[in-house]
């Protein structure tokens, strides 16, 4: 599959219709953005069972500004509508062939259990809502049409970083 470009009419269309979509935050400017652009695209091309997405932040703000992000690149990886990855900087192509193949291995019921447990509820991406879980926080988004509001739940997991 090709890479998808990603903006404020399909974004949502795209996280929510696929289980599992990497995006890479970009601009046409960024040497690093450009650098890391074959990588992107060769590992893209070696898991045609994942969607991988790219979105220019000179052309989508909206986006960028929804999901913070500060620095670019960055890489963003949802499985089952969750933010299970969240990283600034150009991964080298082994590190990023190693959150793909561990995303891949998720069990997300057994995440979304373990949320539950910690905070007495079962956590769902439903309709607009989405919850980043990264190593030390779960912040639960509603949108990208939720107009950005944001909720922030402290825990500690570290579900896809690279070794």
């Amino acid at each position: 599959m090709a890479v998808v470009e990603l903006t404020k009419e399909n974004f949502e269309q795209v996280v929510t219709g696929n289980p599992m979509v990497i995006v890479d935050y970009w601009a046409p400017w960024c040497g690093p953005c450009r650098g890391f652009a074959p990588v992107f695209e060769k590992v893209a091309e070696a898991n045609p069972d994942v969607v991988f997405a790219k979105v220019n932040t000179d052309d989508e703000q909206e986006i960028a500004a929804h999901f913070q992000i500060r620095s670019i690149p960055t890489l963003m990886v949802f499985k089952d509508q969750i933010i299970v990855f969240s990283q600034p900087g150009a991964l080298p192509q082994g590190a990023f062939e190693q959150v793909v193949e561990k995303t891949k291995s998720l069990d997300m019921e057994m995440v979304r259990g373990d949320v539950a447990k910690r905070f007495g509820k079962k956590v769902l991406a439903v309709d607009d809502v989405s919850f980043t879980i990264e190593s030390g926080t779960i912040t639960g988004f509603l949108g990208p049409n939720g107009a950005g509001k944001t909720t922030t739940l402290r825990i500690i997991l570290d579900l896809v970083r690279p070794t």
